[in-house]
């Protein structure tokens, strides 16, 4: 086993972890979100390191945003948004129209929101997730790479003798 592949059985339990707590707190709907995930590991001069990327909406799911931050530009997002939760295209608008406007007031997310949460969490799913499985991933590294160190050891030991 290398360094790399080491690493990428790390990243490979990191994935699961994100969609199962994106879904705890309510962010799912399309799935587009936990299919854009996505790992690279990447070995340099520096180290390997594990990489993650997800659509550009992930920020905002995971940090939320500020009263008075939210535009009418956000208005067509938000009404398939709706329509993809079975509204009319015309209660769609004026359930998109609402929630603008209650983010305007309230930012994201709203206080009404936690309804769809089982950990009454809706931001920082990030962090749940490092919280939830670092020690464990760190483990699994440090495993990987002293396995990785002994048997390098073992073959140019038994090479120079």
């Amino acid at each position: 086993m290398s360094i790399r592949s080491v690493m990428q059985a790390a990243a490979n339990k990191i994935k699961p972890a994100i969609k199962k707590e994106l879904k705890n707190q309510g962010h799912y709907l399309t799935g587009n979100l936990e299919r854009s995930l996505s790992d690279n590991v990447t070995s340099g001069p520096d180290g390997t390191r594990i990489t993650g990327t997800a659509l550009g909406y992930a920020r905002y799911v995971n940090d939320g945003f500020q009263a008075g931050s939210a535009s009418w530009a956000q208005l067509p997002y938000v009404i398939k948004y709706f329509i993809k939760r079975g509204l009319s295209t015309k209660e769609a608008k004026k359930a998109a129209g609402a929630t603008i406007m209650t983010w305007m007031k309230e930012g994201m997310p709203t206080d009404n929101s936690r309804r769809f949460s089982k950990t009454n969490n809706r931001l920082k799913f990030l962090k749940v997730v490092n919280d939830a499985i670092n020690r464990d991933i760190d483990k699994q590294i440090l495993a990987g790479i002293d396995a990785e160190i002994s048997k390098t050891f073992n073959k140019t030991k038994s090479e120079t003798i």
